[in-house]
């Protein structure tokens, strides 16, 4: 209650320090202007694309906002549902600490495995190596997630050894 009351706040302030609709540097105060107000009209394509950017580069204000990214007013945008939880999974690596903090029954799958549709055996290899040092340093808050890696991980060399791993040309 206290969040969205901060949140009405902050976008009922914003008109009256300088909200530009088309600023890049405005991004957030847009998010949260679209959180307070139910209404994410003001946000562009462009925006989506650069919340996720933000998100998988492990940007702590963005990763805090992701219960609310995943509701009204942001349902509407399709492709941007479709990646919020694989960017996440991205941010993994680099705020782990954060990353952990949204990590639900419902998306831990996804935020915990690997985040690849036909990666190459390096990039999986280099994200598992990655994925699990942070994890093992996090004791018990990362322990369901460092299974679900590990468990991932281990069905990958499976299916690979087994012939079955169709492994992707280039790296992204």
């Amino acid at each position: 209650m206290m969040r969205k009351i901060t949140l009405t706040l902050i976008a009922s302030l914003l008109p009256q320090i300088g909200y530009c609709q088309t600023s890049s540097d405005s991004l957030h105060e847009r998010v949260i202007f679209a959180i307070a107000h139910n209404d994410a009209a003001a946000l562009t394509s462009r925006d989506y694309e650069e919340i996720q950017n933000k998100i998988t580069r492990g940007d702590t204000e963005y990763i805090s906002l992701y219960p609310e990214l995943t509701q009204e007013p942001f349902l509407g945008a399709a492709a941007f549902q479709e990646g919020i939880d694989t960017a996440l999974a991205l941010a993994l690596t680099l705020n782990t600490p954060a990353t952990l903090k949204q990590v639900t029954p419902h998306n831990i799958n996804i935020v915990c495995g690997m985040p690849f549709i036909e990666p190459t055996e390096k990039m999986i290899e280099r994200y598992y190596t990655s994925a699990h040092a942070q994890l093992a340093g996090t004791g018990k808050s990362g322990a369901a997630c460092l299974d679900i890696l590990e468990g991932q991980m281990k069905d990958i060399k499976a299916a690979d050894k087994a012939g079955k791993m169709e492994w992707g040309e280039d790296e992204y």
